[in-house]
């Protein structure tokens, strides 16, 4: 056959190997000495080995490019807002998977079809402190802290469809759990915090006793190296100190350093942060 015809044409679907029609040599085969078809691999010409197993000689880039151009008129534009993943996160951010599987056997049902996975990030629901804690505990080893995502699987239904209606159902039902507070919960107290939090801890009320001594002093000095500025002329309301960006600051960084641990990065923020509140002016570059 000439080797410059539309192979498109030539072989347009899935089928058996046609030696008459491949426009190239190829070999395959076996043989177990040389005196057997003078030691050479059999040839394409009627050769069983090469009608055994499946081929793709209908899947060059030719076809698919015939097929791409044939579907593209069923397909719509990419819709506007959606160009990026965090867009796409925001607006979907429930993400479901399912397989399908397909082979030649007697039966084709597959067990493996049932499995449905749910997956979304935790920062993407609304849930306070407590709640989150919460939701945590109850989805247990689902959770991954690291890339912050949850991720349900079940198989226990015979559909995948069923499937995936049962795992929106646990997490509607987590969901709406984690946001239940019992009695006993208030009993907790600061030694049974699973973290460490600046504003019910000693902590804050020495920062707050030391900023108002600082004050008080730069009152009656005439100094004004060191002086706080940022201070406000009436220093006894706790809450408005608390919401000065500076002392915001320190108790970020305060909270990440006991709770993430000593690295180089808490560290040099809480270095820092304290300079800042403190009005420390480093003379070391």
């Amino acid at each position: 056959m000439p080797t410059d015809q539309d192979w498109t044409n030539v072989w347009p679907s899935a089928s058996t190997f046609k030696w008459s029609v491949v426009p190239f040599p190829v070999r395959q085969g076996y043989v177990k000495n040389a005196a057997e078809n003078e030691g050479v691999i059999p040839s394409k010409y009627a050769n069983l080995e090469l009608m055994k197993g499946p081929n793709f000689l209908h899947l060059t880039p030719a076809h698919i490019k015939k097929h791409c151009a044939v579907l593209k008129q069923f397909c719509t534009k990419w819709p506007e807002g959606l160009e990026t993943y965090e867009r796409s996160r925001h607006h979907f951010p429930l993400e479901t998977t399912t397989c399908d599987y397909l082979f030649s056997a007697p039966s084709i049902r597959d067990d493996r079809a049932r499995i449905a996975t749910l997956k979304f990030h935790l920062s993407d629901l609304t849930l306070d402190y407590h709640a989150k804690d919460k939701f945590i505990r109850l989805v247990g080893r689902r959770y991954d802290k690291e890339t912050d995502m949850v991720v349900f699987e079940s198989d226990r239904c015979p559909l995948k469809s069923q499937n995936l209606e049962f795992l929106k159902f646990v997490l509607t039902a987590v969901f709406f759990e984690s946001w239940k507070k019992e009695s006993w919960e208030d009993l907790k107290e600061l030694v049974d915090m699973e973290n460490y939090f600046w504003d019910i801890n000693v902590s804050k009320k020495t920062c707050l006793t030391l900023l108002k001594t600082i004050k008080a002093i730069d009152d009656v000095s005439s100094s004004e190296e060191g002086r706080l500025s940022y201070l406000p002329t009436d220093v006894s309301d706790d809450e408005a100190l608390c919401c000065l960006p500076e002392v915001v600051k320190y108790k970020v960084a305060v909270e990440e350093l006991i709770n993430e641990g000593e690295n180089i990065e808490t560290i040099n923020k809480y270095k820092n942060t304290v300079k800042e509140l403190l009005n420390i002016q480093s003379k070391i570059q």
